[in-house]
């Protein structure tokens, strides 16, 4: 009983949802397996032994006694109930999800079956009457509005064609449009989604990529592809495929979202600014036009709450925020932004650690090094993401600070982004040209030398990308000014 599937799925039901079931197995008309007094019983008390974390009361021995007091054991009975328990814990579960897809349009798609299957043409017809203004909002309409629009339309063509059947054929049509309209929103909302994940974690051969665009193209002349949602996912495929640095082709694409917002449902809204922050993410080294553009997007989607589910922040969109507000020496707002959601952080095995290397980096932009050194010192970052990002910052720190022991840094975080085995190719060459660079940088010829510094200048504006170009940008057209 303790590893079972009764106890599993009742640990899982919060408080409120714990005496809805009470309710549920009491009710005749829902439960149908109504009564059912001992296997309460059994639920209850896995309940109280689940609140006080006891798992001795979760053994077979001590929940029969409980739920059968004085009587001798006899087999198979706990297990029978217990199944009984199982069977109306799930069907609980499947009414408090369908109640979760609640919408009106489904309500009025529930009803208009049921006025099918009885044969009733003017309450059906009433009914689906009323659907007509929120077929009207259709480019608000997000996956389940898409499935719930084709089901009713499947359900007034099976009507039409039982009772009607030599009417003419435009109910057949509008069933066919309802389907197309949901199979179209699906397959740009996946194909996008599928060609995002590849970009960052390649896996699907290039013909495989174009034969997902060219799928894109059937049926022709379809009404969803003129639709503003249509338009934009068009062209995040184009956004998230192109190798083009086009800040023109992207800000129009930002432009447009934003003067949609109002009629595009949350849900698409949210994917396509999205795929617009990475794409000002991938280019931002080679074009500085995208810094500001990304931090807007950025700080726009905290203020309206667009970058928090659930309350809770990803730990990759929390680490993009605060090191691009930095860049952008938005330092007040950023030190707000850390403090208010360091216990909001989700996707990290550590939260903690994420909430002190960011702190750290805001101290090493506002100058405090000594502080966000002790940071780092201290330590002890367990995933590579932070364990990679601390190495970095370190290097920045000591080389403010011109430290002595600057060189041998450099050398030991190249050693370990070479040797790291999990990093990509593009990735590690970029941390491993940022240590190259540095090398280069701090030999005491270099400082005194225009012409190595100018060298230097054209190398970091030459593909490939090194990590943190735009510090080490920074660190050249200081040395790079006239000395006083």
């Amino acid at each position: 009983m303790l590893k079972s599937d009764l106890v599993e799925i009742l640990s899982v039901f919060t408080p409120l949802e714990q005496k809805r079931l009470r309710d549920f197995f009491n009710s005749p008309y829902s439960n149908p397996y109504y009564p059912s007094p001992a296997a309460l019983r059994l639920t209850e008390h896995i309940f109280k032994a689940l609140e006080s974390e006891n798992s001795e009361d979760l053994h077979r021995e001590q929940l029969y006694e409980k739920v059968f007091p004085g009587e001798p054991p006899v087999f198979n009975k706990l297990e029978k109930h217990a199944s009984t328990a199982l069977k109306t814990a799930r069907k609980f579960a499947q009414l408090e999800a369908l109640e979760k897809l609640r919408t009106e349009p489904f309500d009025h798609y529930l009803l208009a079956a049921f006025y099918q299957e009885k044969a009733m043409q003017a309450p059906f017809e009433h009914v689906y009457a009323k659907l007509k203004s929120w077929k009207n909002q259709k480019k608000q309409w997000g996956h389940w509005e898409y499935c719930v629009n084709w089901l009713i339309e499947e359900t007034h063509r099976a009507y039409q064609s039982e009772f009607f059947q030599k009417k003419d054929c435009s109910y057949l049509l509008d069933s066919l449009q309802a389907l197309e309209d949901l199979y179209l929103s699906e397959r740009y909302f996946y194909t996008v989604n599928i060609l995002n994940f590849n970009r960052i974690t390649p896996s699907i051969p290039i013909d495989h990529q174009h034969r997902l665009l060219d799928a894109l193209q059937y049926p022709k002349d379809a009404p969803y592809r003129s639709t503003a949602v249509g338009q934009l996912f068009q062209q995040a495929n184009y956004l998230i495929t192109t190798q083009d640095v086009d800040v023109e082709k992207v800000s129009a694409f930002i432009q447009m979202l934003h003067r949609e917002v109002a009629a595009l449902n949350p849900v698409h809204f949210n994917h396509l600014e999205v795929y617009a922050i990475n794409y000002c993410v991938n280019h931002n080294a080679k074009d500085p036009r995208f810094l500001p553009l990304l931090y807007r997007l950025l700080k726009q989607r905290v203020e309206s709450k667009r970058t928090f589910y659930q309350g809770r922040i990803a730990a990759s969109e929390f680490q993009n925020i605060v090191k691009t507000g930095l860049v952008c020496r938005d330092f007040e707002w950023v030190r707000a932004f850390i403090e208010e959601n360091r216990d909001k952080i989700t996707g990290s095995d550590n939260p903690e650690e994420l909430y002190r290397y960011n702190l750290a980096n805001y101290l090493f932009y506002t100058k405090e090094y000594d502080q966000a050194l002790k940071i780092l010192l201290i330590a002890d970052y367990d995933e590579l993401t932070y364990k990679i990002s601390a190495k970095i910052l370190e290097i920045k720190i000591l080389y403010e600070t011109e430290s002595d022991v600057l060189p041998a840094r450099i050398d030991a975080a190249k050693i370990f982004f070479y040797r790291e085995k999990s990093l990509n190719e593009q990735r590690k060459a970029q941390y491993c040209g940022f240590a190259d660079f540095m090398r280069r940088l701090i030999r005491p010829q270099t400082a005194v030398s225009p012409q190595r510094l100018l060298k230097l200048k054209e190398e970091l504006e030459t593909p490939p990308t090194i990590a943190e170009k735009y510090w080490v940008a920074e660190k050249l057209e200081a040395l790079l000014l006239p000395k006083k």
